[in-house]
């Protein structure tokens, strides 16, 4: 590994997401705009890495370095050994759960149901705004389980309630 070349005594941090421990004793040149070549920052060589692997950082400084290796294998252990959390794949019952729309006496539907109703009341709107098409493709991209509820509806029964509570809120 004497094939390595020297980096300059000033060393860059890793940009964007580098979230493994071992980016403590390595930086980049500051001439290597790309970031590509990783600089340790004990004996300032290079150390040739394949696109986003840090297996030959850590081997370097196991092999150059072995008291910091232990430092690093120390922290590694304390932050848990993968540098990035697992993913969970989603299991078939949860991708049908989010797919399925609410129930209508759910808690969730009536909680979005007396917002827009609300929504509707405060800001004087026409009640047919719950079949224009932008203010479905809204709900539809903040909650797309959420069946907005007909003009009926609305008037015959959402809005109502809401008068209702209100009076009854007031009165008490």
């Amino acid at each position: 590994q004497n094939n390595m070349a020297a980096c300059s005594r000033e060393l860059l941090p890793k940009k964007g997401t580098g979230n493994s421990v071992i980016w403590n004793w390595f930086g980049f040149d500051a001439a290597d705009k790309t970031q590509t070549k990783p600089c340790c920052k004990i004996c300032f060589k290079a150390v040739a890495t394949g696109s986003s692997s840090t297996t030959n950082l850590f081997q370097h400084l196991r092999n150059k370095h072995p008291e910091e290796w232990e430092k690093c294998n120390r922290l590694r252990s304390e932050n848990g050994s993968s540098s990035t959390p697992a993913k969970k794949q989603t299991t078939l019952p949860e991708s049908f759960t989010n797919c399925v729309p609410y129930d209508k006496n759910g808690a969730r539907w009536k909680a979005i149901t007396q917002a827009i109703t609300f929504y509707i009341a405060t800001d004087m709107l026409p009640i047919y705004s719950v079949e224009k098409r932008g203010f479905n493709h809204m709900l539809k991209v903040l909650d797309a389980r959420y069946v907005v509820p007909s003009r009926k509806y609305c008037s015959d029964v959402a809005l109502p309630h809401l008068y209702n509570t209100t009076r009854e809120k007031i009165r008490s």
